[in-house]
């Protein structure tokens, strides 16, 4: 979970597999925009939850380090929940830098991403 706009840390008494809900309903109302990273590697925990994900901002459906299939995933999950997509590098190796990257369509100042990001004006961009 990608979370932007956080300011403390109280999520960390939920727990490190609290349930995306009670994240979302600890955050959401504190203004935190949540983006679902990578959910279909094999071994994120989103995958059932994703459907009944209420509040979150955007699946990231584009990342560098996943394979062509989990990224085809993300992306039909998106598209099928109404929700804009993000891209990411991932960096798990200097080959993923670059690969996939949100592009915005509006200037966006490091300030403002969370609110940039609930406007819906970006997608992810997979360079593969």
């Amino acid at each position: 979970m990608l979370l932007f706009g956080l300011s403390d840390n109280s999520f960390l008494d939920l727990g490190m597999f609290a349930p995306l809900s009670e994240l979302i309903k600890l955050l959401a109302p504190k203004g935190v925009v949540a983006v679902v990273a990578h959910p279909f590697r094999g071994w994120g925990q989103f995958k059932a939850e994703l459907s009944q994900a209420h509040g979150i901002c955007a699946v990231e459906a584009y990342n560098g380090h996943n394979n062509g299939e989990e990224n085809e995933k993300a992306y039909n999950a998106a598209m099928s929940l109404g929700l804009p997509y993000t891209g990411g590098s991932d960096s798990h190796s200097s080959e993923d830098v670059g690969r996939c990257y949100t592009e915005f369509m509006d200037d966006v100042a490091e300030d403002a991403l969370a609110s940039a990001l609930k406007s819906g004006r970006f997608r992810g961009v997979n360079t593969r």
